[in-house]
C-alpha cells in the first residue's frame, strides 16, 4: 500500500524504505459512526528541501516564522491515491 501525505496541497516526501502503519478500528460495531479510533506509529520525513520549504526550515530555531507545531494546518492522508482522512 502507496501513503502519501499532503500539507495544503503540497506533497511531503517520504522515505522510500519507510513504512508508515496505520491502525483503524471501530469500537462499537453497533454504531460505527461513534468510537472509530484512528492511530499511526512515530514516523520521521527526511530533510529534503521540499520538506524543509513545506516545513520552514523547522530545524533552524534561528529563523523566525518558521513551522508552529501547536497549530493545525489542512491535511490530507491518500492511501494508494484515494483520501483516507
Amino acid at each position: 500500500m502507496r501513503v502519501s501525505i499532503y500539507i495544503e496541497n503540497t506533497k511531503v516526501d517520504l522515505f522510500k524504505d519507510e513504512t508508515i502503519d496505520l491502525k483503524s478500528s471501530v469500537q462499537d460495531v453497533n454504531d460505527i459512526s461513534k468510537n472509530t479510533t484512528d492511530y499511526t506509529k512515530t514516523f520521521k520525513v527526511p530533510a529534503t528541501s521540499n520538506n524543509n520549504r513545506l516545513f520552514k526550515h523547522y530545524y533552524d530555531a534561528s529563523i523566525d516564522n518558521t513551522c508552529d507545531a501547536r497549530t493545525k494546518v489542512d491535511a490530507r492522508l491518500e492511501l494508494d491515491g484515494i483520501v483516507f482522512r
